[in-house]
């Protein structure tokens, strides 16, 4: 699979802390993590929210989805993430044009299953709900999102299922 965070704009939770600063908003937010199949492109991970500037893609897979994976199973992911279950850009150099083309695609897919999500008025806008709530409307929106791909309603990428 492919995994990265993605961060979603929130108010300014009180008492004020560094700890929501997103420096892709400038400001507070939550970072999900999302792994995406290679095979079928079907989002098949979803863990969060974490706040923020408390937490960088790669501790948020340090702390859950590394000891889930199986023994010699790895993720693709962005050059943010240096770990031994981890591949990403970095290796690219010992590797077929082929492969390097394909694990391109997987993670530029991947972005765009993340685009999709920032489709909802809920994850694009600022979160005005408590921040309880945050992890259920994520949730619901990469349920309603995932259904899309599997009927082929949504996604700007094909998909060998």
């Amino acid at each position: 699979m492919t995994v990265d965070g993605t961060d979603f704009w929130i108010y300014e939770p009180s008492p004020f802390s560094k700890q929501w600063f997103s420096h892709k908003h400038n400001g507070p937010a939550v970072r999900h993590e999302v792994g995406i199949c290679i095979q079928t492109g079907w989002i098949v991970w979803a863990n969060g929210p974490h706040a923020a500037g408390q937490w960088s893609d790669l501790k948020i897979f340090q702390h859950k989805l590394k000891h889930v994976l199986l023994q010699g199973e790895m993720v693709e992911a962005d050059g943010t993430y240096r770990d031994s279950k981890v591949r990403n850009s970095k290796d690219d150099r010992c590797v077929s044009m082929a492969d390097r083309r394909s694990r391109c695609k997987a993670r530029s897919r991947h972005e765009s299953v993340n685009k999709l999500l920032k489709q909802f008025g809920c994850l694009r806008n600022r979160f005005r709900h408590s921040l309880r709530t945050q992890k259920h409307f994520f949730n619901a929106c990469a349920v309603v999102t995932q259904l899309g791909i599997e009927t082929g309603e949504v996604g700007p990428f094909q998909c060998t299922h």
